[in-house]
């Protein structure tokens, strides 16, 4: 029998019983290589899906193979090492292929398995974004004109003439006229017309490139970066510094020597708030060699970004998480600023942390990653105290300024007085004094709307929300709002169980909180920022560029105040209530609230002014607030790790979180049952797997837009045993259960 072109093809139908390699017969498409997406017969005669293109060999079929339908255009050719990553993800994180496939593809492509189509159609392929073009208009040839026409057009003839060829829209704005004399003008052979792609990517074209002056302590870590860099080997390192270090300055030190040498580098930032700073900073130095990728760009930015990236023609790609994926070419290095935050993880399919997928992506490309932090996470730190990280640190803030003075205020007496009162009389008189110094303040609150729930005074009864088992949040605009779902209502003046008018409001929030401030500083100037104020796009940046140009005094907001930003004129931080955080019930409830609170503090004094931090609590002698006081991290760390240490958990274990959700709770209570006996069954059966199994639990929130939630958590020691487990049970519940009831695996999740 003859050799054929054979390629060995995984369906991107998201099953896990199909998510293997099928191979394909090529004769009809010879130009078929590894990395496209190709259009497969899969099934019944009439199904359809994309897959992607895994292997290609030549040798004789032994058996009879389906052929390829068609393979798209190298535009969405996933490049090879995105390939390597993608089955990584695949094992690390136990999703499945097409799920990650789906993570590293442009946005706006969808691949979906289409039972409807026939054979040799693409309909389950839909790439929503098109190119954007403009059609411009310059001169041809005037002279085809008579006189009269000419005096017609003459403001159009000139504006053309002296500026060049123009856009549709410049020349019918600045000229008020619409676009009909223009193309009467093409016709006549005057002018003539032509399209030009956009590229819609977030770019620059400025750049000026300023030398940057380093402190003895940063030069020397940077120059222990930049002497891995020559060596063209994998390294991982720790910029561990204290908040207003200039551990930004090192970075872009390093960044300059790795783009001389004409690679890449991915740069990434926790939250989309903070990248319209760090775009400042870097297309400042870099021009239109950044581009940005997020969530919070249109389709057609994020596009047009990536394929830009995969051309080589951006060299230096900022964003959120999902940059991690950017195809660079010559993949240099890739920067992880502030590292400790919990926004890297994942918590969807699939459920990778950045922080792997870069490690895994600067090992195959003989990159180096840099983790930056002034809180880093403890099993980072572990890890460069055990080398596998070089850990390299800033101890002083870089102007030699001193770290903020940190008050702690117990709010308890205050709240005797006036038990809803959420400005303490220190931190009050704190921002008196800013605002007559004419100097900023930044003030954190942990949650929005205005107060947390509502509850009748006479039958108990709390508003819920129907979709979840939550209750409802109420807001300044007497909306109940459910923060999961969505799900809002007006909320009437009498309780809706009883009917009487003995309604009480519980808890604070950002818009209780401004309210207050508003009543207390009439004449100041107040900002606020949380999920409610920043639903447009931009909103994030409009709202930090009018208070970096000091048309605030306050800023009041959620997380996303809370970290990165850098304003000279901030001199006070003020912590409203530092305690819902430290009582979560996660084994990191203490790590997140030490990063968060500190990094809040290190807001402040950034300038040449010295700065003050007031943090809020009902337990001031809490040993964390403490700490955060001392911005003592190498004690917290000490403290910390012991504690894990003796309670084992991560880095001395990892935690895999099995979960189960449907929209029928009697499946769910049946699938959770049936998994603890399989599962079970197999540690019986192996000797040498040790696991600690916990659960069945209801999730946090058990019942999340009407879908019924539960989980096991297990604690394991890696190995490929345990994987293969994991694989095992995962494959075999979701065939059983099919459509009923959803089941994954989360390794090490952000929150258990």
């Amino acid at each position: 029998m003859n050799d054929r072109l054979i390629a060995e093809i995984v369906p991107l139908r998201g099953s896990r019983a199909t998510d293997r390699p099928f191979d394909y017969l090529c004769d009809s498409t010879p130009d078929i290589r590894v990395g496209a997406i190709a259009l497969i017969p899969f099934g019944s005669k009439t199904a359809n899906c994309y897959g992607l293109v895994t292997s290609i060999r030549r040798s004789a079929p032994h058996m009879e193979l389906k052929s390829v339908a068609r393979i798209l255009d190298g535009r969405f050719d996933v490049p090879v090492e995105l390939i390597e990553l993608c089955s990584y993800l695949r094992s690390r994180c136990f999703c499945t292929l097409s799920d990650a496939v789906r993570a590293v593809l442009p946005s706006g492509i969808r691949l979906r398995y289409d039972r409807a189509n026939k054979e040799g159609t693409d309909g389950g392929f839909d790439y929503s974004v098109n190119e954007k073009t403009l059609v411009f208009y310059g001169i041809k040839d005037t002279s085809v004109l008579n006189d009269k026409e000419k005096g017609k057009y003459l403001d159009i003839i000139e504006f053309l003439e002296t500026n060049g060829p123009s856009d549709l829209r410049t020349v019918m704005n600045t000229l008020n006229r619409s676009r009909s004399p223009l193309e009467t003008l093409v016709k006549k052979g005057a002018l003539e017309k032509t399209e030009q792609k956009v590229d819609r990517s977030v770019t620059s074209q400025s750049k000026s490139v300023e030398e940057i002056t380093l402190n003895p302590e940063q030069l020397a870590a940077k120059n222990e970066i930049t002497k891995a860099l020559s060596e063209n080997k994998a390294r991982a390192f720790l910029l561990h510094g204290v908040t207003g270090s200039g551990k930004t300055k090192v970075l872009m030190s390093v960044m300059d020597d790795v783009l001389k040498e004409n690679k890449s580098v991915i740069y990434l930032v926790p939250e989309i708030s903070l990248t319209s700073q760090s775009f400042r900073l870097l297309s400042q130095r870099y021009g239109k060699d950044v581009c940005v990728i997020h969530s919070g760009l249109s389709e057609g930015e994020r596009a047009d970004a990536w394929f830009s990236v995969r051309s080589g023609e951006k060299k230096v790609v900022l964003g959120t998480r999902s940059a991690v994926f950017a195809p660079c070419k010559n993949l240099g290095c890739i920067i992880i600023d502030e590292e400790h935050d919990q926004s890297y993880k994942s918590d969807s399919s699939p459920r990778f942390h950045a922080r792997d997928a870069a490690r895994f992506r600067c090992a195959k490309n003989g990159a180096l990653m840099i983790l930056s932090s002034a809180t880093p996470d403890v099993e980072t730190y572990y890890k460069a105290e055990a080398g596998k990280y070089t850990l390299l640190k800033l101890p002083h803030r870089f102007s030699s300024s001193p770290l903020p003075k940190v008050m702690i205020e117990d709010l308890r007496e205050d709240m005797r007085e006036l038990p809803d009162r959420m400005i303490g009389s220190q931190l009050e008189s704190q921002l008196r004094l800013n605002l007559a110094n004419n100097e900023q303040s930044i003030l954190f609150v942990d949650r929005r709307g205005y107060n947390k729930f509502v509850s009748c005074l006479d039958c108990g009864h709390v508003p819920l929300c129907p979709n979840c088992s939550v209750s409802l949040t109420l807001h300044s605009n007497r909306k109940l709002v459910c923060h999961y779902c969505g799900h809002s209502e007006i909320l009437t003046d009498k309780c809706p169980a009883c009917g009487k008018d003995k309604l009480i409001y519980h808890g604070y929030g950002s818009q209780k909180v401004e309210d207050e401030l508003n009543k207390l500083f009439p004449d100041a100037r107040i900002l606020r920022m949380d999920a409610d104020t920043v639903t447009q796009k931009n909103s994030h940046d409009k709202i930090l560029t009018a208070f970096k140009d000091h048309k605030a005094d306050i800023l009041l907001g959620t997380q996303m105040v809370a970290k990165g930003h850098d304003f000279p004129l901030v001199t006070l931080v003020g912590v409203v209530m530092a305690d819902t955080s430290l009582y979560m019930s996660d084994y990191r409830a203490y790590e997140h609230s030490f990063a968060l609170l500190t990094q809040v503090i290190g807001r402040a004094g950034r300038g040449r002014l010295p700065g003050r931090a007031v943090i809020q609590t009902l337990n001031p002698y809490h040993e964390i607030l403490d700490l955060c006081r001392r911005q003592d991290y190498e004690g917290f760390y000490s403290r910390e790790i012991e504690l894990r240490r003796a309670l084992v958990f991560p880095p001395f274990c990892s935690i895999c979180v099995f979960g189960f959700a449907s929209d029928n709770e009697k499946s769910l209570s049946e699938a959770v049952i049936d998994f603890n006996a399989g599962l079970r069954s197999e540690l019986d059966a192996s000797d040498d797997l040790k696991f600690i199994v916990y659960g069945p639990f209801d999730a946090p929130i058990y019942k999340l837009n009407n879908v019924y939630r539960k989980r096991y958590v297990i604690k394991y020691k890696p190995s490929g045993k345990a994987s293969e487990l994991f694989f095992r049970l995962l494959n075999s519940y979701s065939s059983k259960y099919h459509d009923k009831v959803k089941v994954y695996a989360d390794i090490n999740p952000s929150l258990i």
